[in-house]
């Protein structure tokens, strides 16, 4: 997670926002494994509608095709009314903010 982080900043500072998109879904991916259902989700949710998921990374594939497999994954994992409350607080949500709280709010 440490190196997700500096990834972050180092792409968000100047301006990679396809890299900042492809790290928001490794950082959901990571969360999800931690049993944070919820606001993996919803990071996935957002990552799926912004237009540079999809991009692909080198050897990776797009990254909304990547997002969206582990989206389907999650689904099952909770009920479908908390599933999909997670979905539109993702479709909500601004990217810029989303990567400031992950960027200034680690420990």
């Amino acid at each position: 997670e440490y190196y997700l982080h500096h990834s972050l900043v180092i792409a968000n500072e100047i301006g990679f926002t396809r890299d900042v998109v492809h790290l928001l879904y490794e950082h959901a991916r990571i969360i999800a494994a931690r049993g944070e259902l919820e606001e993996s989700i919803a990071l996935l949710a957002l990552v799926i509608q912004h237009p540079s998921s999809n991009y692909a990374r080198w050897r990776a594939g797009r990254i909304r095709d990547n997002a969206l497999e582990l989206l389907t994954a999650l689904e099952g994992e909770l009920p479908a009314e908390l599933f999909n409350a997670a979905a539109r607080r993702g479709q909500e949500m601004d990217l810029d903010e989303v990567v400031n709280t992950l960027v200034y709010s680690y420990d």
